[in-house]
């Protein structure tokens, strides 16, 4: 947890014991969930102190040191579970008694340990009625937002996110889900990588948003979008998801090295925008290969992404020194929608796509084309396709579990178990 965050826990407990006077022997107690949690609030209180405290507790035994805040005539001991449990229930005892080292004393206890020695009799300071009850810390984070030099924007994000009803039932839960919020307070800032603990992306025009209605309706379309953005990330299809939202720079922002949740959402709004003044959605048809020759052709997978990429094995038994095959679709083409590598060997007419193969005869042939129809990645179709000199029943086995690689120029084959034949005849080979 930051620094920040901390430092806020301070600032409300020394104003709270400020208003609500101490008085000696009162015994409080706070637990949080682990020991650098404790240090740090031990740390922030710190800055506060009034003085030191050593108490030596016999014989033999080094003497216990810290720190004390005074309010009023008393002083307030901090003491956390740098020492024992046994140890702290000692100073409980002590305090209450009011004398020598004790007198007009009071303690607070900063624990990860919830042991029962150590609670008893002692208050805790996440009560209802004191400065870390979640009642408490609700009520005034509006005020302190208000009376912060928080800029208009960044006022703004913090209103819709503390004002949507999933994060007012994730509020009810503990103390440290204010977290975000009270740093940035705090600092009196939100900085870019603050967003993403706000269920939100950094949006770099914000600011460029002058009308207040305006801007907290495109804070809670870019919180909307982060929630579902982080719904699809676990799922396998995630690309194809986003594929359904974004243009190719949209895709781009979400894959950054950084993570999802380092994109831009202006970035993000335009891609949209884009993607749905583009075309819809184009179809694939179906193929056929000049010369009749036999070939077979597969999809990757069966998922909509995966029926874009196409596997395809060509047989030119006649072994003619080229070969054509034409991709037809539901929507008119235009080349400039092929890869760069594509474009020497493609032409399109009409709804037609056809890629003329010039074929090695003694050896296979792999070619991989690339059309993306509007730039759109929904609307990529990758085309992987090897051109063999031989028959197909030679190969009769893999026909239907089969996948080109084109640029490693491999054919692999997708075989979990069973067995494997390839060749005809006297020629059969069997691959367990």
């Amino acid at each position: 947890m930051s620094s920040q965050f901390y430092d806020y826990l301070t600032k409300k407990f020394v104003y709270f014991f400020n208003k609500h006077p101490l008085v000696p022997g009162d015994r409080f107690l706070i637990n949080f969930d682990n020991v650098d949690q404790v240090k740090n609030f031990y740390n922030s209180l710190k800055k506060e102190a009034t003085g030191n405290f050593e108490y030596s507790y016999g014989e033999g035994f080094s003497s216990f040191s810290t720190f004390f805040i005074k309010f009023g005539d008393v002083e307030l001991i901090v003491a956390d579970s740098s020492v024992t449990s046994d140890f702290l229930v000692t100073l409980r005892n002590n305090v209450s008694k009011l004398e020598g080292d004790w007198e007009n004393k009071a303690l607070l206890i900063i624990s990860e340990d919830v042991k029962d020695s150590i609670n008893e009799g002692m208050v805790s300071l996440q009560e209802e009625g004191y400065p870390f009850s979640l009642n408490y810390i609700s009520e005034n984070l509006m005020k302190d937002i208000n009376k912060s030099n928080l800029s208009t924007y960044d006022r703004d994000v913090l209103n819709v996110f503390l004002n949507n009803d999933d994060t007012d039932s994730l509020y009810k839960s503990t103390l440290w889900d204010f977290e975000e919020v009270l740093s940035i307070i705090v600092k009196e800032k939100i900085d870019p990588e603050d967003y993403k603990g706000l269920d939100m992306f950094y949006d770099s025009s914000l600011d460029k948003i002058s009308n207040s209605t305006s801007r907290k309706n495109r804070i809670k379309k870019n919180r909307d979008l982060f929630l579902q953005i982080d719904d699809m990330v676990n799922f396998e299809d995630f690309d194809s998801k986003i594929e359904k939202k974004f243009d190719k720079k949209g895709i781009k922002e979400l894959h950054k090295e950084e993570g999802w949740k380092t994109a831009d959402y202006k970035v993000l709004n335009q891609s949209m925008e884009e993607y749905k003044n583009r075309t819809g959605k184009l179809s694939y048809l179906g193929s056929s290969v000049s010369e009749n020759l036999i070939y077979w052709e597969k999809p990757e997978k069966d998922t909509i992404a995966g029926r874009r990429k196409r596997h395809i094995i060509i047989f030119n038994t006649e072994n003619h020194n080229q070969v054509s095959i034409k991709f037809n679709f539901d929507k008119k083409l235009n080349r400039t929608f092929l890869s760069k590598s594509s474009k020497n060997d493609a032409t399109t007419s009409s709804n037609t796509l056809t890629f003329n193969i010039d074929c090695n005869k003694d050896s296979p042939t792999f070619k991989r084309f690339i059309y993306e129809h509007e730039n759109v990645v929904k609307n990529r179709f990758i085309f992987n396709i090897c051109v063999l000199n031989i028959p197909p029943n030679i190969l009769s086995g893999i026909q239907h579990n089969f996948n080109i690689r084109a640029r490693e120029k491999q054919i692999l084959i997708n075989q979990e178990d069973g067995f494997l034949k390839l060749g005809d005849g006297d020629s059969e080979i069997v691959i367990a």
